[in-house]
């Protein structure tokens, strides 16, 4: 990302409660799907989340978890992993996960503390739980992650669900890909009605996520070089994966553009740098338009990292302007000529210059006379006498 010598800003807080993740089952069709953790005689997990991040995309929706076999690597399936958030890493995973996300506009969600009876029905449940109804509006529509994916664990019944074309019913004559495409969904979640009210709702969400840089994500010079002095965004987050394409567009073109830009501003920048170069015809080549051309700006430029940076395949341009009351206004004009240059690191030409007065804020440079020139170099019978007529003359 671009180089600064500022500290990167922090996310923005917005008071976000925690990330919630809450054990629950399913209700289809009046029968309980899922609820391993609630004490429920099956291998498959449910449960509620709430994400909520600065960083990503902050979602309600529902997890179900279908066991993997054990020995999916020795039977040449191999192994599912999944993203650590707290370490970063990609670890092991004994579960196959289809994450459910509901939208946020345009759909009801109701609460509704559970009665003892219902409670009890579930062993390891605790003393409250509360029912949640989310009922999807009129062209609300789920998002899916998951769904189509590989999946192994021979003699479980999720083999047949879950393998193309997923069209084996779980239960109550509904397939998988049915019970997603419901338009009313039913938990009995693991935590106490005013909890769930509070904590998984589309008010507690942090606002859309954007990285500031809107949807137009075409080439074009000024317009990044635009965002890159408005938009002040904080360091963000490493992202396993993406939950728009604008999302995942941007990501991608500004890890590039920002890589690039930042070294870009300083080169443009460069080109209203003043300093004083000498032009001496390269020896081996009299008849040529080649020269060795000593810079002399300040020290302090050759030791900044920019500028290491800038030079580092050791190819560059030397900007020659008119004058210095012919300063182009803005980096983007282009009023000066610019000369093919390369860094010289040819020590036997460097000792040749000796007798030109070098000295350590001197850059030697190779460079080759453009075709067409209008800004013709002023000769002089030595560099004391350039150096002279300099002083009394910037304008030279």
């Amino acid at each position: 990302m671009a180089k600064n010598k500022t500290l990167p800003k922090t996310a923005p807080k917005y008071n976000l409660p925690p990330t919630l993740k809450v054990s629950c089952v399913l209700q289809i069709n009046g029968e309980p799907f899922g609820g391993k953790e609630l004490g429920i005689t099956t291998s498959i997990s449910a449960h509620l989340r709430a994400l909520r991040s600065p960083d990503k995309d902050s979602f309600l929706g529902f997890v179900i978890e279908f066991p993997l076999s054990a020995t999916g690597e020795n039977t040449g399936f191999g192994n599912c992993h999944h993203i650590d958030f707290t370490t970063q890493r990609a670890i092991t995973s004994n579960t196959w996960k289809l994450t459910v996300k509901f939208p946020r506009e345009n759909i009801d969600i109701t609460y509704r503390a559970a009665s003892e009876e219902e409670n009890a029905r579930y062993p390891a449940s605790k003393k409250h739980m509360t029912w949640v109804d989310v009922v999807l509006g009129k062209d609300a529509q789920v998002s899916v992650q998951g769904f189509g994916m590989p999946y192994s664990n021979p003699g479980h019944p999720a083999e047949d669900w879950l393998r193309y074309p997923a069209s084996t019913t779980v239960m109550g004559g509904l397939t998988l890909l049915d019970i997603i495409q419901q338009r009313h969904f039913s938990f009995l979640a693991a935590r106490i009605e005013s909890a769930m009210a509070t904590r998984w709702s589309v008010a507690s969400l942090a606002p859309k996520f954007d990285y500031g840089y809107g949807a137009d994500q075409s080439w074009d010079m000024d317009r990044y070089m635009k965002q890159l002095h408005d938009v002040k965004g904080h360091r963000f987050q490493a992202a396993w994966s993406f939950e728009t394409d604008d999302s995942h567009v941007t990501a991608l073109t500004k890890s590039i553009v920002q890589d690039f830009m930042w070294i870009q501003k300083f080169c443009l920048d460069m080109t209203t740098e003043m300093g004083y170069a000498y032009f001496v015809k390269h020896p081996g080549s009299r008849r040529s338009k080649r020269w060795l051309v000593i810079v002399r700006m300040d020290r302090g430029i050759w030791k900044h990292r920019n500028w290491s940076q800038a030079c580092i395949q050791g190819t560059m341009k030397l900007v020659i302007h008119p004058g210095s009351d012919e300063l182009p206004e803005s980096w983007t004009e282009d009023i000066s000529e610019r000369w093919a240059a390369r860094v010289c690191h040819n020590l036997g030409e460097i000792r040749l210059l000796k007798r030109h007065g070098i000295t350590e804020n001197d850059y030697v440079i190779r460079v080759i006379e453009p075709l067409q020139i209008q800004l013709g170099i002023k000769e002089f019978e030595s560099r004391e006498a350039a150096d002279a007529a300099f002083e009394t003359d910037k304008s030279l």
